[in-house]
């Protein structure tokens, strides 16, 4: 399978999964003309009958990887991907990351994976039951987090307030968006990503300009380096 790479040149290689959101797959996929996803299944050599089935028949992870696949190549050939570091409205990355769940429900909470790399921080989260083997209960109540609301009742909680619906400052957000990437525990991981912007804006951190991107994503796989 064709990957790209830093550069932006294609490469062959296989993905590890880590993270992958069945939302997003629910919510891009059908919005793909039909034409045009036949002719992307040829380019990938998937089968497009196969990809016809249910996301939610979880029996055939070909068919959750093929739609993956499909969906990003859609995303390269018709929108602007381009790197962490660039003010694009998708963005891809490798970084080293840690991850955090936060909120009462470990299984459902707020999933953040965080990274930080020669002044820029890059904050990803969505929802824990997107976790590649994570099996959410099919009777429990599911709340979406792919939305910087979700983030900023997390920081509030995080201080030890309680969620309001008045949003902090856009530079608040990003400091406190900071120290939460600081403060997740556990050794930082070498990913790559393929990510929706929800906000980028520049600070300063501790006397240093800073870069914040916070996006939800796609996926996260981890890298062999």
């Amino acid at each position: 399978m064709q990957r790209w790479g830093h550069e932006g040149v294609r490469a062959e290689q296989m993905r590890y999964y880590v993270y992958v959101s069945d939302t997003k797959l629910d919510m891009l996929y059908p919005q793909i003309p039909a034409k045009l996803a036949a002719r992307l299944a040829w380019e990938l050599k998937l089968d497009l009958k196969l990809l016809g089935l249910t996301l939610r028949n979880h029996d055939n992870d070909a068919t959750r990887y093929g739609k993956l696949d499909l969906v990003e190549e859609y995303l390269d050939q018709n929108y602007e991907v381009g790197w962490m570091s660039e003010p694009t409205p998708w963005f891809r990355g490798e970084l080293p990351l840690r991850s955090g769940v936060f909120g009462l429900q470990q299984d459902d909470g707020l999933l953040l994976y965080g990274g930080v790399e020669d002044g820029l921080l890059v904050g990803l989260f969505g929802s824990a039951r997107h976790r590649t083997g994570h099996s959410a209960d099919p009777n429990q109540i599911l709340v979406g987090f792919s939305a910087l609301s979700a983030l900023t009742d997390v920081l509030e909680t995080e201080r030890g307030g309680t969620p309001s619906s008045d949003p902090p400052p856009v530079e608040g957000m990003a400091r406190e968006a900071m120290e939460l990437t600081r403060g997740l525990r556990g050794p930082a991981e070498p990913c790559e990503f393929l990510a929706r912007r929800l906000l980028r804006t520049e600070t300063v951190y501790e006397g240093a300009p800073l870069t914040v991107v916070l996006g939800t994503p796609l996926y996260v796989a981890l890298m062999d380096r």
